[in-house]
């Protein structure tokens, strides 16, 4: 699954067979076609898919041998932590990094602070899964920015987005009773009901607008800071995740943190606002 960045323009995918001759191609996101239908290998990607974070499929129909064949591509649109200006930028030592190499290492700093975190740092509209436990609130792993009304009668004005940004409160109505779940039939009746919460091991769906419309500054910065541990010469033996060497004796000292944290105690501090812990989602 290859990466494209988020609000990218200009870029476009090729059919990854040799001597194809295309007649259609379809860009599809979550089952629906987003964009127009291109007629050539390569076409260019609309900026509808690149516009938030998520999945998308580009779907082919080509001729081989006398026969017409079909195939979905699974790609994927990535909000960057940093850019390669802001790379020079924090230290001049990356003017050296071609264009690709940037990629290679922003993608490698980016899935170790998420790691760390348990959470992207995109922004993407759709739905959120999570699981109730009986409370009135149900927490997620996505920070939520907006929510759209569900269908149902009761709309969202009996919920509110609780001050984390990770979970949503039910607020108690005048009727607890409402609400209601059948096991036999496995049937939850207006789940979104005052005073109902969020029943135990039921499953809701939220949808909205998720994530950030930015990169947080200290999130950035982590980064930054961890692209620079990783290019100097000690990171290969902390990526052995060996503290310190000694010259004399050899002694080799091993640093039990290394196992739990990026790397870096100052890329910790500044992501351990932003570690999620116990979201039930799915």
């Amino acid at each position: 699954m290859s990466e494209v960045y988020r609000d990218s323009t200009g870029k476009s995918v090729t059919i990854d067979v040799a001597g194809a001759t295309v007649s259609s191609v379809k860009f599809m996101r979550n089952g629906v076609q987003v964009g127009t239908t291109g007629t050539s290998s390569p076409v260019p990607l609309p900026y509808a898919i690149t516009h938030e974070d998520g999945e998308f499929q580009v779907v082919w129909t080509y001729a081989m041998e006398g026969q017409t064949y079909t195939r979905a591509d699974e790609h994927k649109v990535v909000t960057p932590l940093f850019s390669q200006t802001e790379l020079v930028d924090y230290d001049q030592i990356f003017t050296s990094l071609s264009s690709a190499q940037v990629v290679r290492l922003e993608k490698f700093i980016r899935l170790i602070v998420e790691a760390y975190t348990g959470q992207t740092f995109g922004f993407y509209s759709g739905t959120v899964n999570a699981y109730g436990d009986g409370s009135t609130v149900l927490s997620v792993d996505r920070r939520i920015i907006s929510l759209d009304s569900p269908n149902d009668p009761t709309p969202y004005t009996n919920y509110r987005i609780t001050a984390s940004q990770y979970g949503v409160e039910a607020l108690r109505g005048v009727n607890p009773n409402i609400g209601t779940y059948d096991p036999k039939t496995d049937t939850i009746y207006n789940p979104y009901a005052v005073g109902a919460g969020f029943h135990n091991n039921i499953r809701y769906t939220f949808s909205g607008k998720f994530g950030w419309t930015s990169v947080p500054t200290e999130v950035k910065e982590a980064a930054l800071i961890l692209a620079g541990e990783f290019s100097c010469n000690e990171a290969t033996w902390r990526d052995r995740y060996i503290k310190s060497i000694r010259a004399a004796d050899w002694r080799f000292d091993f640093d039990g943190r290394a196992f739990t944290g990026t790397g870096s105690a100052s890329a910790d501090l500044l992501l351990d606002k932003y570690r999620l812990v116990g979201a039930a989602v799915i």
